[in-house]
């Protein structure tokens, strides 16, 4: 298979899984563009190297992790720290339904950002990016105890934050 077929067919197939990913760590959406882009051209220019498909994924997301926490460090962010910079939206003429699913949104993704980073990270790469535990314990260089472990404090934690303001 060409180098370009080959390439085509990775992109199309993590893409999505890596932006939401970058999105939902860094809360920015131009930035997680820039992230992954640069995922992609750096595994366009190694290739060569990695051996199989799950090589590949594990290749891409530890390259989008590592350029994720990079851009933490040139912003001096602390690892802990509610990153919340997500745009409002205009739900001045949103049916009521629109309305409830879009404020479940913000408050979903409020928690989410709220999460320590390491519970953050986890369930991200699980919910939104559809990883399996042993590639997410594989993409952070953990146990897959550790993984499952993590997984089970963010859910537990965002099910309190979620029931916390539901109920308020």
């Amino acid at each position: 298979m060409n180098k370009e077929l080959e390439f085509t067919i990775v992109y199309n197939r993590y893409k999505k899984q890596l932006y939401n990913y970058a999105f939902k760590m860094t809360r920015d959406r131009m930035i997680a563009e820039d992230i992954i882009q640069s995922v992609f051209e750096k595994y366009y220019s190694n290739m060569q190297d990695i051996r199989s498909a799950d090589a590949s994924s594990y290749w891409l997301f530890t390259t989008a992790r590592n350029l994720i926490y990079m851009y933490f460090r040139s912003r001096k962010v602390r690892f802990t720290e509610d990153i919340d910079n997500v745009e409002a939206a205009d739900d001045v003429n949103l049916p009521e339904s629109l309305f409830e699913n879009a404020e479940l949104k913000t408050m979903m993704d409020e928690a989410v950002s709220a999460l320590p980073v390491e519970f953050r990270e986890v369930f991200v790469l699980r919910e939104y990016s559809g990883l399996s535990y042993d590639e997410i314990a594989a993409s952070l260089q953990i146990e897959e105890k550790l993984v499952k472990s993590r997984l089970f404090s963010a859910r537990r934690k965002l099910l309190c934050k979620l029931s916390e303001k539901v109920n308020n």
